[in-house]
């Protein structure tokens, strides 16, 4: 119980202090596409692994945005439905499947200035409302992502978890 308690304490404490932004919210004058972006936010941070994320809508269409570098200059590619997947705390799993085809380029991994000459790939997963309910819902604990050339994971999301949710209520509410 006091478990619980903590954790439903420190998500709403740090869901204050979270600088998770929605920097796009506009209809597209072209094609009239109604568009609800947030800031991108660190969900991996590590000497070989960096991972930012934010989630998108487009009209009624969800997505878990990924930009990713591994801290070294080899090429990384993410096949089409090649899964991302988060463990969560009570045993379950979320299995995301990369929508395009990705390989690495230059600054694509980075959300600024600091490492945009290094190797990175951006791609896009979508989101079923059974997937974001279950973001909402469950504490991860473990992440993994599947590329051409093996599997990356981390077990330390669990303190930059609190963010999806935000995100996740920025967007769709």
């Amino acid at each position: 119980m006091k478990k619980i308690a903590f954790v439903l304490f420190a998500f709403l404490f740090c869901n204050q202090l979270s600088s998770q932004t929605l920097e796009q919210n506009e209809t597209d004058e072209s094609t009239g596409h109604k568009i609800r972006q947030t800031s991108w936010e660190t969900l991996i941070l590590k000497m070989k692994l960096t991972a930012y994320f934010r989630i998108s809508r487009i009209d009624s269409f969800y997505y878990f945005d990924l930009k990713m570098t591994t801290g070294t200059d080899k090429v990384v590619a993410i096949d089409k439905d090649q899964e991302m997947i988060f463990k969560f705390e009570n045993d379950s799993v979320l299995r995301l499947k990369n929508l395009n085809y990705a390989i690495t380029s230059t600054g694509e991994g980075e959300r600024g200035f600091a490492g945009s000459e290094g190797q990175g790939v951006k791609v896009r997963y979508p989101l079923s409302l059974a997937d974001i309910d279950k973001l909402r819902n469950n504490i991860a604990i473990k992440w993994e992502i599947y590329t051409i050339n093996g599997h990356l994971e981390s077990n330390k999301i669990a303190d930059k978890y609190f963010m999806i949710p935000a995100a996740l209520k920025l967007v769709c509410d």
